[in-house]
């Protein structure tokens, strides 16, 4: 889709249905399978999944870690470490549900995604070490 289409589409219908394209929300979000509904926001709270714009126009999906009076951190779910910096102005949509297959997740109402967001986003030391014993045992597999 086009880049500025979707700003277009967020700002004019408020809403905008889409798939995911890169590895940073696994295993919560899987690219180019599951169907994200993403809404404009009025307001971003802690661990909601935000789409925003980085400063080289590149189009990012992360969860809110932190709301700062004057930035926003983010952190990928597949990803341990933060990223500070982010402006109200860059953020384009926040994920209000989406669709594993024919299965409809409420990032509000469903008890498992609640308890996948408390659980895993709890903890950056957690995901840290969980990513990189998965990775080791990955290398370890491909050199059997």
């Amino acid at each position: 889709m086009e880049k500025n289409k979707i700003e277009d589409i967020l700002r004019t219908k408020g809403r905008i249905v889409t798939t995911a394209e890169g590895n940073s929300m696994l295993p919560c979000i899987r690219p180019q399978k599951d169907v994200l509904i993403l809404e404009k926001p009025d307001e971003i709270f802690p661990l909601e999944v935000i789409l925003f714009r980085r400063k080289n126009g590149a189009y990012v999906l992360h969860r809110v870690l932190e709301v700062r009076q004057k930035e926003y951190i983010l952190c990928g779910d597949s990803q341990y470490q933060k990223e500070h910096g982010i402006k109200r102005e860059q953020i384009l949509g926040v994920l209000t549900g989406f669709y594993r297959g024919d299965k409809y997740i409420d990032c509000m109402e469903s008890k498992w995604y609640r308890f996948y967001v408390r659980v895993w986003c709890s903890s950056l030391f957690l995901r840290k070490w969980v990513i990189q014993c998965a990775r080791i045992v990955k290398k370890i597999k491909r050199n059997l």
